[in-house]
């Protein structure tokens, strides 16, 4: 395994469409009739999704949507429509900067922008759980003007959206080209993997520290409908933007780069975000007992010290 409307306006055999500048840089989801295998369920439009279902992923089983990251339904945007050769029903309607993942000439899936998509891709589809993921052929990408914006998030990062393999992450190369950029000098680290490092502490704190205290970050978005940690992660994107490569790269990107890929270790390594935020804690904990500790045997020597002196 590898890993209502108005009438569509662009259609593109060859080339990716480029939306005007107005266009771009907004907000990024898929639409709101894209559809979703949910357990027990069976198929779920992203209007009527919820947070707690479990939708088929990536890696061919089903988890929890623990958060959406983007979700307003009267919000209009422009939706790439991504049409294969075995579409048996609509195609996958997605924004221009989400990120699908397609084959490349190895073989090997990349995360690609909805914009970036063409006839002639291959892009990887499965039906349901037990039908393992084969190639499909995009024959043609148009687009359509739709109300409705949702992100669901899965503790994979990944999700099968109208069959189609894809990310829940958006690409953020509009609001930060140069940090995008600089990334590329580290092929191991795509796009949609810093993302997915970056939603770390949000997994945690909502799969494994309180449900209720995620159903406040929930409620805690832009007018937009974007959740507020999503902004904060913009935010200091288009922020290292603006900067010196030594800045962006050695004061902001790697000391982030190393919390997150350590957070992100600790849920590897632990079986999922469900127990790493407890051994943080019990990490600082005992952290803060040895530094404790260390001091008060440094002030006792200094005090046998002088009463020896």
């Amino acid at each position: 395994m590898y890993l209502n409307s108005k009438s569509s306006s662009t259609t593109n055999n060859n080339n990716a469409f480029v939306p005007p500048p107005s266009e771009r840089g907004g907000s990024n989801c898929f639409s709101e009739s894209a559809t979703v295998q949910v357990e027990n369920k069976g198929s779920v439009s992203m209007i009527s999704l919820q947070v707690g279902d479990r939708v088929l992923t990536g890696s061919s089983i089903y988890q929890p949507v623990y958060s959406f990251g983007h979700r307003h339904e009267d919000l209009e945007g422009t939706f790439y429509q991504i049409y294969t050769d075995k579409s048996n029903h609509t195609p996958l309607e997605m924004t221009s900067g989400h990120l699908v993942f397609v084959l490349d000439n190895e073989n090997q899936l990349q995360p690609v922008r909805a914009d970036a998509v063409k006839a002639g891709d291959r892009v990887m589809k499965s039906e349901s759980q037990e039908d393992d993921m084969h190639p499909a052929l995009v024959t043609k990408v148009a687009t359509i003007q739709k109300k409705g914006m949702y992100m669901p998030l899965t503790p994979d990062g990944l999700i099968i959206v109208d069959e189609i393999l894809s990310s829940t992450y958006v690409s953020i190369q509009d609001q930060a080209p140069i940090v995008v950029d600089n990334s590329k000098l580290f092929p191991f680290l795509t796009e949609d993997k810093i993302l997915h490092w970056f939603m770390s502490p949000v997994r945690m704190l909502c799969l494994g520290v309180s449900s209720n205290a995620c159903q406040i970050l929930e409620r805690s978005r832009d007018e937009e409908g974007i959740h507020s940690y999503l902004m904060a992660g913009r935010s200091l994107a288009e922020f290292a933007n603006q900067q010196g490569f030594f800045v962006q790269m050695f004061l902001i990107g790697i000391p982030v780069f190393l919390l997150f890929a350590f957070l992100n270790l600790l849920e590897v390594l632990l079986g999922g975000p469900g127990l790493a935020p407890f051994v943080c804690f019990a990490a600082i904990t005992l952290g803060g007992w040895v530094v404790n500790k260390r001091h008060g045997m440094i002030s006792n020597s200094q005090e046998s010290n002088k009463k020896l002196e």
